[in-house]
């Protein structure tokens, strides 16, 4: 049976323990410092950064980890906190899923909870047996077999890194190359032949439009896109590379990859694992019933379009922003706003929010637009300068 290596899964815990801090204190000074595995948690010991935590905030970062990652289920939860560096929290979550992987008992079987992306709308927390993910990582050790190393430029604390980051090159036992913050021409220039590139759209973006690299491309490399659809434009710069292969994957926190395709005029082929029954789908591992948060259009059993999301979410950023809920909150900033809308504007490999504001006539609209950067600012886990706009009233 695979194991969970430790060397990987380094990467996933200093992401979440960083997301925790984030959401306890957004201008936290370790925030803008690297993180090792010898960072503590606690106090500073030793020279490296420390995290500082205090009692209560230690045991509620805590009791998420241990619920995340299995630490619970194994009953080692104790042990977070007797050690206190990520190196430590690392190996016991090793210890905790592969300890609970080994169980023949299906309800101790390890189980690794993901958050959605979500922000203005409630992220959800999804839990998944490591069975069900076997599954389709099973499909990626075959499909990407001949990959020599990964390059990431994903979060590893989410599904999408987490397969590809973490439990792949685990299983295959393949060097990873964490490249955060990355742009394209760092990116081109560490490529080497046999590289699996795990990307997000916003990335493919700056690929796309930055076309003096495309050239510089080596053919044996793989690119894969997940967590939201490409602009059409990116789609379009991107099927004429000189490369190998790249691979959209359709699918979400809840499900897993559902269909894949190579070229952006293709349709999605849905993953074998997946089964269609009365317009949701079964998935092999646990016959269970799933239902997908946009509109699917078969053309034949197994292949599919997609005609828009079923809610208001859009991706800005990696990000699931819910556009009316945005518009409710900026209208409650002030009493002079009367209404407002926000939309999503896709044009030259960009997106753009432009936020609609219709006021009180003689409202301060400095001090309105102060306001409502400010807000954007704390609503939303990335950096995102809305367009605002005004008219008064009338």
């Amino acid at each position: 049976m695979p194991l969970i290596q430790s060397k990987y899964m380094s990467a996933a815990v200093i992401d979440c323990i960083r997301a925790a801090l984030f959401d306890l204190d957004k201008s936290h000074p370790a925030l803008d410092h690297p993180w090792t595995g010898e960072t503590r948690l606690d106090n500073l010991q030793g020279g490296d950064v420390a995290l500082g935590l205090k009692s209560l905030d230690l045991m509620n970062i805590a009791s998420d980890f241990a619920d995340k990652y299995s630490i619970g289920l194994a009953a080692l939860d104790d042990l977070l906190l007797s050690k206190r560096t990520l190196q430590d929290w690392t190996d016991l979550a090793c210890r905790a899923i592969n300890l609970c992987q080994a169980q023949s008992d299906p309800d101790l079987r390890a189980q690794l909870v993901f958050q959605t992306s979500g922000t203005t709308g409630a992220a959800k927390h999804v839990c998944h047996a490591l069975d069900f993910l076997d599954v389709e990582l099973n499909q990626w050790q075959q499909r990407l077999k001949d990959r020599k190393r990964i390059v990431s430029l994903v979060p590893h604390h989410h599904i999408y890194g987490f397969l590809f980051g973490v439990a792949l090159p685990s299983y295959a036992d393949i060097p990873v190359v964490r490249i955060k913050h990355a742009m394209p021409g760092g990116l081109v220039s560490k490529l080497k032949p046999g590289d699996l590139v795990i990307g997000h759209p916003a990335f493919w973006d700056l690929f796309a439009r930055q076309t003096t690299l495309h050239n510089r491309l080596i053919n044996d490399v793989v690119f894969v896109n997940s967590t939201g659809p490409l602009l059409e434009e990116t789609q379009t710069v991107l099927k004429d590379l000189v490369i190998k292969d790249f691979i959209e994957i359709y699918g979400s926190t809840e499900t897993g990859a559902i269909g894949v395709r190579h070229k952006a005029d293709e349709l999605y082929r849905l993953m074998p694992y997946w089964q269609r029954q009365d317009g949701k789908l079964v998935h092999d591992q646990n016959g269970q019933l799933y239902e997908v948060q946009d509109h699917l259009v078969w053309q034949g059993f197994d292949q599919f379009s997609l005609a828009g999301r079923k809610d208001d979410m859009v991706q800005v950023g990696g990000i699931n922003v819910s556009l009316n809920s945005l518009a409710r909150s900026i209208e409650g900033l002030e009493t002079s706003i009367r209404s407002c809308t926000v939309r999503l504007e896709k044009a030259d490999f960009k997106q753009q929010l432009i936020v609609d504001v219709t006021t009180e006539t003689g409202a301060d609209q400095a001090i309105l637009k102060h306001k409502i950067r400010d807000y954007f600012e704390r609503a939303l886990s990335v950096g995102i300068t809305p367009i605002i706009l005004f008219q008064e009233y009338s």
